[in-house]
């Protein structure tokens, strides 16, 4: 059984909680405390979606120093109607990281590449394209892409249609996506032997 010591020590406690949680519910002024650790995964993804901005981040390794030159494809309902935009990066031998922004604002989507090489790295324009009228829209990496010297690659698709679309799978051929949405805009990627070259290489070359 409680003494009466210990059941008084329990009133006392229970009565100093009553007491604060009431002087909370009569507050009148409520701190807002800014929070300084870093963002979550899921707050991140919302400021990217906020923003219309998505990536899309790629890694390969080639032997020898090398260029890679970035072009839009753009066809139009299965038909191939140009070739635009573009920036080449200059490299080395070795492990390279790609990041693909894809920034899509009204009726424009811009694409920028970015490479990183150890704990350097420089950021390209690849162009940009009008995506107006075609309201429904599907995009996304195509899988098992790989560079080979002197061939275009597609690394990333956008597909849109004016009405309904089904949705890009990622291990469609390029050749199955063109003839089956009205518009497709393909980020291609050209890997370029630079062993031989005796030419000045900047890290960056817009178009």
């Amino acid at each position: 059984m409680f003494s009466k010591v210990s059941t008084l020590i329990i009133a006392c406690a229970l009565l100093g909680l009553f007491s604060l949680t009431a002087a909370k519910e009569e507050a009148t002024n409520y701190p807002l405390t800014p929070i300084a650790t870093p963002l979550t995964t899921d707050e991140i993804q919302a400021a990217l979606e906020y923003l219309g901005l998505k990536l899309e981040r790629f890694s390969y390794e080639v032997p020898y120093k090398h260029s890679i030159h970035f072009t839009l494809q753009r066809f139009v309902k299965g038909k191939r109607k140009d070739v635009s935009g573009g920036g080449t990066f200059s490299l080395d031998a070795g492990q390279h990281s790609l990041i693909l922004f894809i920034h899509q604002k009204d009726d424009e989507i811009n694409f920028t590449v970015q490479t990183r090489n150890g704990g350097g790295g420089v950021r390209g324009g690849v162009g940009s394209v009008s995506i107006k009228g075609y309201h429904a829209q599907s995009s996304g990496p195509l899988e098992n892409a790989q560079f080979i010297a002197g061939k275009k690659v597609p690394l990333f698709v956008f597909a849109g249609n004016s009405q309904s679309i089904t949705g890009i799978s990622s291990n469609e051929t390029m050749d199955n996506i063109v003839s089956k949405y009205e518009l497709v805009v393909a980020v291609t990627a050209e890997l370029e032997d630079d062993r031989d070259s005796t030419k000045p290489r900047p890290m960056y070359q817009g178009k």
